[in-house]
């Protein structure tokens, strides 16, 4: 099940009406997190977290919001940093933020603040790996062609 779809049912609305998300409908992204660092993270969960947040690069992409594999990573640092700082006014940090902060809503307490550094750490290995002297967004095709 989408987020969309389980904000959707959060706030009484229909599968197919349309959604904004407003921020300041959702918890901050620290009082969704569990507390606990040392838990044991299913596969499942784990692939969720990693698809939540390479789908929301692939939205960037085609939006033509983020247009390079060095921009996913500056996200990925910021992400991994503290992802509940004040973006500033950057459209890649705030979409980021926003998709994770209603990721970690409709999840509350599942995912700890370990393990989305994990997860972004992760991501950021496979940047480095797929990035090519030839193209400056070899992972965000990547991606485009394997996770949508």
């Amino acid at each position: 099940m989408g987020i969309l779809s389980s904000l959707k049912r959060k706030f009484g609305k229909a599968d197919d009406a349309p959604v904004e998300i407003d921020a300041k409908d959702l918890k901050p992204i620290p009082d969704c997190l569990r507390q606990e660092e040392n838990h044991s993270l299913d596969e499942e969960a784990y692939m969720v977290l990693l698809y939540t947040i390479e789908s929301g690069f692939c939205d960037l992409y085609e939006e033509e919001i983020l247009r390079t594999d060095s921009q996913a990573g500056a996200v990925l640092e910021w992400l991994i940093r503290n992802c509940s700082a004040d973006p500033g006014g950057d459209p890649m940090l705030s979409q980021m933020q926003l998709r994770l902060k209603a990721f970690v809503n409709v999840n509350q307490n599942r995912y700890s603040r370990g393990d989305i550094r994990r997860a972004c750490n992760k991501i950021r290995r496979s940047v480095e790996r797929h990035r090519d002297a030839m193209r400056e967004d070899a992972y965000l095709r990547f991606i485009l062609e394997h996770v949508e």
